[in-house]
C-alpha cells in the first residue's frame, strides 16, 4: 500500500496483513514502535519509489488487533477458606477465567472491583492488595461481538469475602465455583495462570507486566 495518511492508509494496510509506503515530508511520530499507524518506509514523492536501494520494513502482523481505545480495567483473585480460587465462565466466549470487568467513571479500582463482584457473582468483598497491572497487548486486547478491539489495563486486587451469596450473573456469568490452584480448568483464559500465580507468590511488591 502506497498513501498519504497514517490512519486510514497505514492502519489499514497493516490491518490487512501487507506492508505500507507513506508519501510524507516528514515520518509520523507516534509513542510506541508497535503503533500499526507506523509506515515501513516514508518516502517525499512517488518517485522517491525507484530510488535504488530503497529499503521497506517488512511488516509483521502481531498476534493481536489494532485497539481502537485504552480502557481501564480490574480482575479479582478471591480466595475461600480452603485456599480454592474463585472463577467464573464467562458468556461472551465460554471460557473460564477471573471475575473481570471495567472501571466506570468515577469509580477507585477498589470500587469498581467490588461492583463487579457483586453484580456477577453475589459477593461482597474487601481488597487486600494490588496483585499487578497488566497492559501486555497480546493478551490484554479483547475483541467484542461488535467487533470492537479494547486493549485494558488492568488492575489485578486480591480480594477476601466479606458477605453475599455465590450466584452466577445469568446475563454475563454461566457459572461460578472455586477450583484449587493446582486442579483449574483447561479452557481458562491464557492470561489468567500467570495472574493467579503472582497472587499467590507471597510478593508484596505488585508486578507489572
Amino acid at each position: 500500500m502506497v498513501g498519504d495518511t497514517p490512519e486510514s492508509d497505514v492502519l489499514g494496510a497493516h490491518q490487512a496483513g501487507i506492508p505500507a509506503i507513506l508519501v510524507a515530508e516528514e515520518p509520523p511520530r507516534y509513542p510506541t514502535a508497535g503503533d500499526f499507524r507506523n509506515p515501513d518506509a516514508c518516502i517525499r514523492t512517488l518517485l522517491d519509489l525507484f530510488e535504488p536501494g530503497r529499503s521497506i520494513r517488512q511488516w509483521t502482523r502481531p498476534s493481536h488487533p489494532w485497539p481502537e481505545r485504552v480502557a481501564p480495567g480490574v480482575a479479582a483473585v478471591v480466595l475461600d477458606g480452603d485456599g480454592r480460587v474463585l472463577l467464573v465462565k464467562r458468556a461472551d466466549n465460554g471460557r473460564w477465567g477471573l471475575p473481570m470487568g471495567q472501571v466506570e467513571r468515577g469509580e477507585t479500582v477498589a470500587e469498581a472491583v467490588a461492583r463487579e463482584l457483586r453484580e456477577e457473582v453475589g459477593l461482597e468483598v474487601r481488597v487486600l492488595r494490588l496483585v499487578g497491572v497488566y497492559s501486555e497487548p497480546a493478551s490484554q486486547v479483547f475483541v467484542y461481538p461488535s467487533g470492537e478491539a479494547v486493549q485494558f489495563v488492568t488492575c489485578c486486587l486480591l480480594c477476601e469475602i466479606s458477605g453475599g451469596a455465590l450466584r452466577a450473573d445469568d446475563a454475563e456469568i454461566l457459572d461460578a465455583a472455586f477450583f484449587p490452584p493446582d486442579a483449574l480448568p483447561d479452557d481458562l483464559l491464557s492470561m489468567h495462570p500467570r495472574w493467579l500465580a503472582d497472587a499467590l507468590a507471597g510478593q508484596t511488591a505488585a508486578f507489572v507486566r
